[in-house]
């Protein structure tokens, strides 16, 4: 693992002396090597495995390596801003107790939502958005108690047979499976023979009526 990708908070003299030679981030697990260059042991380990990395940055596989102890101790110290910092968070403190500490627990660190819109939503922000904001959220029909994808309930709603609907023409308000019989009995069938609302209809319509 690289460096901490992390924002010091305010000034800091030295901070060019905490940041590793080859990823350039604040030094994970400080080493040193002959020649004084300092890496997070993950990138020298990186490093010594390639041939022509290794040549890029002027180091000797072979050569004897020590854990820098001094500045592993100064980097748990150092002043940071929270990693979510740019999404809002306010927290400030020493880097150790954000690794240890806050960033398990931020609620402006971003998770992608599990429920497949592939969103990153804010960690304080994920459970409303699963269950009340996600499209892919499973919702249940309030007029047939089906269960279906929040994202398919309006067109659900315009073929769902015990959904309300009006008749055009007495207004009268029905589920709208009822809606075939209540054309061909009710009185409002003379009207709709001559709308021509639909030809089953109008057919029973015309043989009713002997026209």
């Amino acid at each position: 693992m690289p460096g901490y990708d992390l924002k010091v908070n305010g000034e800091y003299a030295r901070i060019e002396s905490l940041e590793c030679s080859s990823c350039r981030l604040i030094l994970r697990d400080a080493i040193q090597n002959e020649e004084g260059q300092r890496f997070c042991k993950s990138c020298w380990e990186e490093a010594i495995s390639s041939s022509s990395k290794a040549q890029r940055l002027g180091i000797n596989p072979k050569e004897e390596i020590y854990p820098d102890i001094a500045v592993r101790r100064e980097i748990d110290r150092l002043p940071v801003l929270c990693e979510n910092y740019e999404n809002g968070c306010e927290w400030t403190g020493k880097l150790k107790d954000h690794e240890h500490d806050h960033k398990a627990i931020c609620e402006y660190k971003t998770m992608r939502c599990a429920l497949g819109c592939s969103k990153r939503i804010p960690l304080g922000k994920l459970r409303k958005h699963e269950k009340e904001e996600c499209p892919f959220r499973q919702v249940r029909c309030q007029y047939c108690r089906s269960e279906l994808l929040a994202r398919d309930y309006n067109d659900h709603l315009l073929n769902c047979p015990n959904a309300p609907y009006i008749c055009g023409h007495c207004h009268t308000e029905m589920p709208r499976s009822e809606m075939d019989s209540h054309m061909l009995l009710n009185n409002c069938r003379r009207q709709l023979y001559c709308s021509g609302w639909h030809p089953q209809v109008n057919l029973y319509i015309f043989n009713d009526l002997g026209a």
